[in-house]
Order: structure tokens, then sequence, then C-alpha cells
């Protein structure tokens, strides 16, 4: 227990992590993203109206929020790709939740953390098939 961060030190380190690193996006962070967002606006199993330049722009505040706490004043591939796992989990769950009604009506898990790591392994298995639809080299 002793390593986990308390609430006061947490929100220092926020603090300083927003105020020190003004991260830029490299060009292959940028290819990463931008192949991604041309890939669900071609999709015709998204929905398009779903798909609009504040994804573009919430896909890049996500890649420069996960730079920063990395502690890097650069947008790397590895901050593009935990940007494109948060909008594709977001999806999930509100697909999820849009297929409850609401979200105080569904069932939770009775093994969350398992439940967690499904999730992580299904997203990931999902990265490595859009890796491949893209065409990128690592």
């Amino acid at each position: 227990m002793a390593s986990i961060l308390s609430l006061c030190n947490f929100c220092r380190y926020i603090h300083f992590v927003k105020g020190y690193f003004k991260p830029i996006l490299m060009k292959e962070a940028e290819k990463v993203i931008s192949s991604y967002y041309q890939l669900q606006r071609r999709s015709a199993t998204q929905n398009a109206a779903r798909t609009t330049v504040r994804m573009l722009e919430s896909l890049i505040r996500l890649a420069q929020a996960h730079a920063r706490l990395m502690f890097r004043n650069e947008v790397t591939q590895l901050d593009a790709v935990a940007a494109i796992l948060c909008i594709e989990s977001s999806m999930t769950t509100s697909a999820i939740v849009d297929s409850v009604g609401n979200a105080l009506h569904s069932n939770f898990t009775e093994n969350p953390d398992q439940e967690c790591i499904l999730v992580g392994w299904i997203l990931s298995s999902s990265y490595i098939l859009l890796q491949y639809r893209l065409n990128l080299s690592w």
C-alpha cells in the first residue's frame, strides 16, 4: 500500500505535469492519429456523425495528456495508441450503455478486474488489426 500516491501527492503530480510539459505532436504520432481518424471516417460500421473534427481534436489532446503523464515533451506513437484505445474504450462503453438504455440499470460484473483485463486484451488485439490495416511500420 505504500506505493499508492496520496490524493495530495497525486494532485501535485498533475499540477506539475500540466504546467511543465507542453508536448509537440511528432510525425509518427500524427500519422497514427490521422490514419485512425481517416479509417473511422471511411468505416461503414461506425456512426459517421460521431467521427467529426472534434474527435480528431480529442485524439490529439488525449495523446498530449498521455505524453505529459509520461514526462515527455513529444507525443510519440505510444501516446497516440493510448489515445486511440481510450476513444475505442469509450465507444465500446457507450455502446453497452446504449443497449441497456440507462447506465444505472446495467449489471456489473462479479469480477471487475478480470473484465478490465479482458477488455484491455480485446482493445489491444483490435489495435494490432488496425495497425495491420493501416500498414504502419514500427
